[in-house]
């Protein structure tokens, strides 16, 4: 059995700062899906919802959203070595390496794109990369990688952007940490009550 501390993070906005390029391929996307191309505001608007209320605002079901995000990792693939961490996460992941913290990343994003990052910002810090998970499918890779692993689920924390990543988290009984400089602001997430919330990337050395 593990008995260290372990630490999974998201990528698109908890690592890497990705927002703006997702979001202009999302825009360009969504002319071909939705049949019209979506505001700014409207996105703004979303980013203060639930995936349910988001996918009934957009009137589309998950597999349809399903086949947009597939198609944005392939756009992402474009930009990704543009993509940069957010300032001050590589001195965090370091000072957790230092601490003999095991961390590695589950995301919804491509194995390829995450490596690329990776090795453009040169972040060699993670024991293990899961990628590609579905949308409605984190608290199942979740609990595969700890099983896999042998972590003790008292012992590990997962570290989002999105209200998803707390229900992620809540659906297999491990803590969750929430970002607020990601998707989802601090007034949407802290109405889910995550255990721990961070305001500045400062803090996350406090988990």
């Amino acid at each position: 059995m593990k008995d260290l501390p372990t630490i999974i993070f998201d990528f698109d906005g908890t690592l890497a700062d990705s927002e703006k390029y997702v979001f202009e391929i999302f825009q360009k996307l969504s002319k071909k899906y939705l049949k019209r191309r979506l505001t700014i505001k409207e996105i703004e608007k979303l980013r203060l919802e639930r995936q349910q209320n988001l996918l009934k605002h957009l009137k589309i079901s998950v597999f349809e959203l399903a086949k947009i995000i597939s198609e944005i990792r392939k756009e992402l693939n474009k930009s990704i070595h543009l993509v940069k961490p957010y300032k001050g996460i590589k001195k965090v992941l370091s000072y957790l390496k230092k601490k003999e913290i095991s961390i590695g990343i589950v995301s919804t994003n491509s194995q390829e794109n995450i490596k690329i990052f990776l090795e453009k910002n040169k972040m060699d810090f993670f024991d293990f990369l899961n990628c590609g998970t579905s949308l409605l499918g984190k608290g199942r890779i979740l609990s595969k990688v700890i099983k896999e692993r042998k972590y003790i689920k008292e012992n590990v924390i997962y570290v989002g952007d999105e209200i998803r990543d707390i229900d992620a988290a809540r659906k297999i009984k491990i803590k969750v940490a929430v970002v607020t400089w990601g998707f989802n602001p601090k007034e949407a997430l802290i109405k889910y009550n995550p255990d721990l919330l961070s305001r500045s990337q400062r803090n996350c050395c406090c988990w």
